[in-house]
């Protein structure tokens, strides 16, 4: 057993110095690294049950930080692009709503998002039923990939939030003093953003993770992604709050 470890941790230190770099360097670096791990665990489990060897274990742990740093850089990206479209299209929705209710002697009209929904919300589940289908069939040969995962999602989840959070705030906050109304009126853009956040946590994002969860249970954490609700939530209604119309 000894042996077979010694080979199997061999066999990593070669994938790892001459296949593995070069996976990473491609354009499809994840892609192809998970495609290299899910070969070896077909083969692992191939030489297990044949010759009652134990390799997966320790294959699993050579090569999970290749794994990891490619899942690192592919997620960097990704919440990277999430940001900035994040960013311009609830700028798009300040500018319609500012555009919609600029008539003096019109009444605020509630401020819509668009029937399909937020581009940036349809990104981010697009890119996790990605992930959910690459990754599952490597999902059970690699336990630290779970917890990985479960950070992922609340990290790029958090950073819409944020991301739409703030910019909705610099808007309110941008306006000067005597502007309340005015920022009453762009305060009417959260409820409709968070009501579509709040879709992909109780339905979307579950749907496109299903590969995933079949194979390794829940993923999604919704009390964090909650968390990160509430936070948006309080920090743009402080930000309504602070802008005051001025007293005699």
């Amino acid at each position: 057993m000894a042996l077979c470890s010694l080979q199997g941790r061999g066999v990593a230190a070669v994938l790892r110095r001459q296949v593995l770099p070069a996976a990473a360097a491609s354009s499809s670096g994840l892609t192809v690294t998970a495609q290299v791990f899910a070969a070896c665990l077909v083969l692992c489990a191939m030489l297990e049950s044949s010759h009652a060897v134990s390799l997966t274990a320790v294959m699993s742990t050579e090569l999970w930080p290749s794994i990891e740093g490619s899942l690192r850089r592919h997620v960097k990206r990704l919440t990277d692009e999430l940001r900035m479209a994040a960013t311009e299209e609830v700028n798009s929705l300040l500018l319609t709503s500012v555009d919609a209710n600029s008539g003096a002697d019109t009444a605020p009209r509630p401020v819509q998002v668009p029937a399909s929904g937020l581009v940036v919300c349809s990104s981010l589940v697009r890119e996790m039923a990605g992930l959910a289908t690459l990754l599952a069939p490597i999902i059970i040969g690699t336990p630290k990939l779970v917890a990985t995962l479960k950070k992922t999602l609340i990290d790029m989840f958090t950073a819409v939030t944020q991301t739409a959070s703030f910019t909705l705030r610099s808007h309110i906050e941008g306006l000067s003093e005597g502007g309340a109304p005015a920022a009453a009126d762009l305060a009417r853009l959260l409820p409709a953003i968070m009501e579509v956040l709040a879709g992909l946590v109780d339905d979307q994002l579950a749907e496109a993770l299903a590969p995933l969860t079949v194979q390794a249970g829940p993923i999604l954490d919704v009390k964090a992604m909650d968390k990160a609700l509430n936070a948006m939530y309080r920090e743009c209604q402080d930000a309504t709050q602070a802008v005051r119309t001025p007293t005699a």
